[in-house]
């Protein structure tokens, strides 16, 4: 079977150019700092693994000087030990960062 090769209309030859309509009560959306812990004593940050779990700190120092809003969720494993998710507290707060939540399943 051959290939036929053939451009697709870009999507702004269809759509008419569209004027968003403006509220003074409109939020931007804070970031979110994910750190997980896992099982083995592994921390990432976004997806991103951790080689010292010290330097979760300097994370979050960074975000929010970005953004003082910044917002944190933590998700531990079940088994991992409650002061190893203590210590990631205490790294968070030592950032500034305020905002914390945990993440949980159903």
């Amino acid at each position: 079977m051959k290939a036929v090769p053939y451009d697709l209309p870009k999507t702004e030859d269809f759509a008419p150019p569209v004027a968003l309509p403006t509220a003074g009560t409109a939020e931007a959306v804070s970031p979110v700092l994910s750190v997980e812990l896992t099982r083995d004593g592994a921390v990432s940050v976004n997806g991103k693994p951790l080689s010292n779990v010290d330097d979760l700190r300097r994370i979050a120092q960074q975000a929010h000087d970005g953004n003082p809003d910044v917002r944190a969720v933590i998700r531990a494993d079940k088994d991992v030990a409650w002061g190893s998710v203590v210590h990631v507290l205490d790294l968070l707060k030592q950032g500034s960062v305020a905002k914390i939540a945990f993440g949980v399943s159903r």
